[in-house]
């Protein structure tokens, strides 16, 4: 016993090969294997980032949706304001034009559509 245990504390170190039994075709097949999982682990990252793109252009288009019928809306209260403003004096009329046609014009450039659109563009023309 005190031979066994003189040698487990002895200072010799053992090398011991923890990769166990390869040849070179389980090496290729290792790296192979590696390869494929790198492959799909790309495919899924660029997915991941198509479906995240086409999510942030469906918000983007529902928000400018809504935007432009906020515009819209302005833009009529805005106009029915320059209407009611016809019955002013002329020097009225012209400082509340003034104030109020390159808003207007920003706004029907924004959101201009010329199936729904005409009647506005129509009435700013003549405004002018």
């Amino acid at each position: 016993r005190a031979v066994q245990r003189a040698m487990l504390f002895d200072d010799r170190k053992l090398k011991v090969n923890l990769r166990g039994r390869s040849d070179k075709q389980d090496r290729q097949a290792v790296m192979a294997r590696a390869q494929r999982e790198r492959d799909e682990r790309q495919r899924q990252r660029r997915q991941h980032l198509a479906t995240l793109s086409l999510q942030a252009a469906g918000r983007a288009r529902a928000q400018l949706r809504v935007l432009r019928a906020q515009l819209r809306e302005m833009f009529d209260a805005t106009a029915a304001g320059l209407s009611e403003a016809a019955e002013q004096t002329h020097s009225a009329r012209l400082a509340a034009f003034a104030q109020s046609v390159t808003r207007l014009a920003r706004w029907l450039c924004f959101f201009h559509d010329a199936r729904v659109d005409q009647a506005r563009r129509r009435g700013l023309l003549e405004l002018l």
